[in-house]
């Protein structure tokens, strides 16, 4: 109840969107600390799950987490794959689309997990783990629409990650320019209704 009274009210995010995926069993609360839990799953076997608190900047992968699963919608008619930092901007970009009254699960969806740090701080360019696996596993991708951070890193990423994959795929840049990230845009949006 906390953890979805802190994605509705605090993070701005739809009922109804945090619904579909706590009925996949995709999103809880843990019982101990409250932390909203992000899971991404292997067939029908979770394999990873993110931790995120609700009261204080505590963010986690949990322990013996398997980052090539990491959390994401899929919708295998669609040829378009949406891609964040994190579950909450990927969650926030469904709620973007419904408000314009969108069909949010029209696209496939894929938060990276923080890995983009990584990816920037980096020399030569590589794929997240999360992206390089989720492609693998849904071969009729063909668009990648790349919505990181309003940042050095998130930028960073980005351009390294398409420098890689646009002779494959049909690579599009759509940061958030006016905002921090996806979730900000949300809320500045929801708070102009």
């Amino acid at each position: 109840r906390r953890a979805f009274a802190y994605l509705t009210t605090t993070r701005g995010i739809s009922r109804t969107v945090l619904a579909e995926f706590i009925k996949r069993r995709m999103i809880y609360e843990d019982r101990k600390y409250h932390n909203a839990v992000f899971v991404g799953y292997d067939k029908d076997k979770p394999a990873y799950a993110f931790k995120r608190s609700i009261f204080k900047n505590f963010k986690l992968d949990h322990a013996g987490s398997n980052k090539a699963f990491s959390f994401n919608y899929t919708n295998t008619n669609s040829n378009e794959l949406h891609v964040f930092e994190a579950a909450i901007d990927l969650l926030s970009y469904m709620t973007l689309l419904k408000m314009d009254e969108m069909d949010y699960t029209e696209f496939n969806y894929l938060s990276l997990a923080g890995a983009s740090d990584k990816i920037a701080g980096k020399s030569e360019a590589d794929i997240p783990i999360a992206l390089k696996a989720y492609l693998e596993r849904n071969p009729n991708i063909k668009i990648i629409i790349f919505h990181l951070d309003n940042d050095k890193v998130g930028i960073g990423a980005t351009s390294k990650i398409i420098s890689v994959l646009n002779s494959k795929y049909q690579c599009i840049d759509e940061h958030p320019t006016s905002y921090k990230d996806v979730n900000d845009e949300l809320i500045d949006k929801a708070n102009h209704i």
